[in-house]
């Protein structure tokens, strides 16, 4: 599942979450302090916030099999809304990939071949983790472990490792806010690691970011969950 969504997701488009912007940051991001553990809950409140902004853009860089993405993410109304658009050149062309979220289904399109995937969001599995309300059940399940905080792009963030032994997934995760900054993961022996190189907070997002386009006839795509 993490292959298809992420990125989250992040797709790769797997939320989710190349470069640092810098050397210094670089250097910050490996200055791991030591653990504090993960505070629980016994059930995630209907209202609560999954990223603690009203709204971002992420612009981030992704490498795997050699190939560098360009990722933007827009997040809206406390993380309710999510868009992903891709891009990525091959063979001297361009090509771009989007997704948007709404609270059911995810949906995944080329905005130029006007063809598209729609899958439901599950209720488990990475892409579902709200960082900021950890249940003992959802930790386990993920074998989710906080490991102290580092910092990149001058915030600090904590740090999580997961492994899901049945998806073949091993993934570090850097979460500032609830929002992935970066992610460095392995799935089925692929390595993908996706990291922010500017972030602009409670940015203006248009709202056409969030629009499900109806020119697309999307396919259905039955999810891992």
């Amino acid at each position: 599942m993490f292959m298809k969504k992420s990125l989250l997701i992040i797709p790769v488009i797997a939320l989710i979450l190349g470069g640092c912007g810098g050397n210094k940051n670089t250097e910050q991001q490996t200055d791991i302090k030591t653990d504090t553990g993960i505070t629980y809950v016994d059930k995630v409140p209907a209202d609560t916030k999954k990223i603690l902004l009203k709204s971002v853009i992420i612009h981030m860089k992704s490498s795997t099999f050699g190939m560098t993405q360009n990722i933007v993410m827009y997040m809206d109304d406390y993380g309710k809304k999510q868009s992903t658009e891709v891009t990525q050149k091959m063979l001297g062309k361009e090509i771009r990939q989007c997704s948007v979220s709404d609270s059911l289904y995810m949906y995944s399109f080329s905005p130029e071949d006007k063809t598209g995937k729609r899958t439901k969001i599950g209720n488990k599995g990475p892409d579902n983790i709200n960082f900021n309300a950890i249940t003992r059940e959802m930790a386990q399940e993920l074998n989710l472990k906080k490991n102290g905080t580092a910092e990149l792009l001058g915030r600090t963030c904590e740090v999580y490792t997961m492994e899901i032994a049945s998806a073949k997934l091993k993934g570090t995760y850097y979460i500032w806010k609830g929002i992935p900054l970066k992610t460095v993961s392995s799935v089925a022996g692929i390595s993908i690691t996706m990291e922010a190189t500017k972030i602009e907070e409670n940015a203006v997002i248009p709202p056409e970011k969030f629009e499900i386009p109806k020119d697309i006839n999307f396919e259905e795509v039955a999810s891992d969950d």
